[in-house]
């Protein structure tokens, strides 16, 4: 008699369909595919957060070299997480749940990331200005460092941008969230939970600045779980990261 297969290396099943409601408390991934993911995180978060010159950018070298390293990262997190959530046949199409389609569909979704971009980001940092805790020589440092300067630069920041904004919130909203809220029973707990695992990945900008993307992530998970849709967060999050090359101010 055949041997069975592991299941946790088993074909995914033919069809993808996740948990009907974004807010369910069913995993999308094994709990060992995740618990693999944070290690790996924590692992690329200490070596990233060692690796940051601390006197700035050397004289000549272009900040591209920053950024395609960061791109990869980002991306082969992306497939690291889509090949975990087949474990459980589910998809990115699903985790996304773009709920709103067509010409108006479309206007709502930007109309939301906006709105959302508006309160979570501008309000926020005008709540971290009242309660004084920036670091600005940390805060012009990591400017320095990671802002764009040259054409080339701001092209390819760009792409980062947009890339993060997209695997970002399908890792953070769409995928860890949904792991601790299924683990817990309690969505407020994945919530925070997915945010401060979001905040750390910054800490080599800083304690404060961990922290306040901390609370940049609570707000995206309330609104991934407010409108049962991960689509417009992407957006503001992918807009939230161009400004600051526009602005000249670090993220």
């Amino acid at each position: 008699m055949p041997e069975s297969p592991n299941p946790a290396f088993a074909s995914p099943p033919a069809s993808f369909s996740a948990p009907p409601d974004p807010r369910s408390l069913e995993p999308v991934a094994p709990a060992w595919h995740t618990g693999i993911f944070l290690a790996y995180l924590a692992a690329f978060t200490w070596a990233s957060a060692s690796s940051v010159p601390e006197e700035g950018l050397p004289p000549g070298m272009s900040r591209v070299t920053f950024y395609v390293p960061a791109l990869i990262f980002q991306w082969a997190t992306f497939a690291y997480i889509w090949w975990g959530v087949r474990r459980r046949g589910v998809s990115v199409r699903a985790l996304l749940a773009n709920r709103w389609r067509g010409s108006a569909g479309f206007a709502r979704t930007i109309a939301t990331a906006l709105a959302a971009w508006a309160i979570i980001f501008l309000g926020l940092a005008q709540a971290v200005e009242w309660l004084g805790v920036r670091e600005p020589v940390k805060m012009r440092a990591i400017a320095e460092l990671l802002l764009p300067r040259a054409p080339l630069e701001y092209a390819v920041w760009a792409c980062v941008a947009i890339t993060a904004g997209f695997v970002e919130e399908v890792v953070f909203r769409g995928y860890l969230q949904r792991q601790f809220a299924a683990w817990s029973r309690n969505q407020t707990f994945g919530i925070v939970a997915s945010a401060l695992v979001f905040g750390a990945g910054h800490l080599y900008q800083g304690v404060a600045s961990a922290a306040t993307i901390a609370a940049v992530g609570i707000g995206f998970g309330v609104l991934a779980y407010g409108i049962r849709s991960l689509v417009p967060g992407v957006y503001a999050h992918a807009w939230a990261d161009l400004v600051p090359a526009i602005m000249g101010r670090a993220p």
